[in-house]
């Protein structure tokens, strides 16, 4: 009947939009795996100053963007030199041609996860700026403020500088640790919170970035050309890189020395919410597409029922 050929329509329909929900959702979490063949970009060579031969082992940073995922001020950082930092900021190099600005995380695939000390990671990324980050007309440099640094406060003229209570100024995570900005601390390591607000040694100015914005959640580029317009490897990825724990199980190119993987269970640890966020977005597809099928199952029942019911009444 006209009803039923109603009915069968509107199935055929809900069907056809599950099955592109469906396959969107297996899209979006399909099994991250790096190349079967390991490949590692051909080394660029180049020429030092007396024309001799030279590997550029940085070249394989050419293909990927990195970008700021998360902070957490829990957890120290022990450097290559035994230094600990307070703080450590997680990053992303995600493939160049694939990087997200608007995602949390950059990317899906092909990508290596990386944890680094707060103020080595800000360091980096204000020093590998082209342009100058750091006057904001209030006698205020921030590249200064990169790490831990005492505050050079204004003193009366009656007051004698050594007798001043020492306030230090330095990164730190924002409530979320989505984002990091400058704070005040009480101690030279920029460990504790002062609870002396800036405006008070300071003479009422504002601290910049107190907020958060310090540094970008942008995607950077690794490669592009620097002052002299020649094309090398961002100093921001490089340094990062260098002196960060690395996970790059995900990765498909990457440098001589092959994929480091030491700490990929840490990164885990730290940062178990940044990293289950695209899981979050799947199991919600995966609660609505249960409600789909439901609801289909649904009309199917009915609609059998009434079947029989209408064969009921004209028999």
């Amino acid at each position: 009947t006209l009803q039923h050929s109603y009915i069968n329509m509107k199935l055929a329909l809900t069907v056809s939009a599950l099955a592109v929900l469906s396959a969107q959702a297996t899209n979006f979490h399909a099994p991250l795996r790096a190349s079967a063949a390991n490949k590692v970009v051909t080394k660029a060579r180049r020429l030092d100053d007396n024309g001799d031969d030279q590997v550029d082992e940085d070249a394989w940073m050419a293909d990927y963007k990195i970008k700021f995922v998360g902070c957490n001020a829990d957890t120290n950082f022990k450097d290559q030199d035994g230094n600990v930092e307070y703080g450590v900021a997680m990053f992303r190099l995600c493939p160049a041609d694939s990087c997200d600005d608007d995602e949390r995380l950059g990317c899906s695939t092909g990508y290596g996860d990386y944890v680094v000390g707060l103020n080595s990671f800000v360091q980096g990324y204000i020093e590998g700026k082209e342009e100058e980050q750091g006057d904001d007309g209030n006698n205020f440099n921030i590249r200064e403020y990169a790490e831990c640094r005492e505050y050079e406060q204004e003193v009366d003229d009656d007051q004698n500088a050594d007798d001043a209570v020492a306030y230090f100024i330095g990164p730190a995570c924002s409530d979320g640790g989505d984002d990091i900005k400058l704070q005040v601390y009480s101690d030279e390591d920029c460990k504790y919170e002062s609870e002396t607000a800036f405006g008070d040694i300071a003479n009422g100015w504002t601290l910049p970035y107190s907020d958060g914005g310090l540094v970008s959640s942008y995607c950077d580029a690794c490669y592009g050309a620097n002052d002299n317009g020649e094309y090398e490897v961002s100093e921001y990825c490089k340094q990062n890189w260098e002196e960060a724990g690395k996970c790059e199980v995900n990765m498909e190119t990457f440098s001589q020395d092959g994929q480091y993987d030491n700490y990929c269970e840490t990164i885990e640890e730290v940062f178990p919410k940044v990293k289950s966020g695209s899981a979050g977005k799947v199991f919600g597809w995966f609660v609505f597409i249960l409600v789909v099928v439901g609801i289909v199952a649904y009309c199917m029942w009915w609609n059998k029922k009434k079947s029989s019911s209408s064969d009921g009444v004209m028999a």
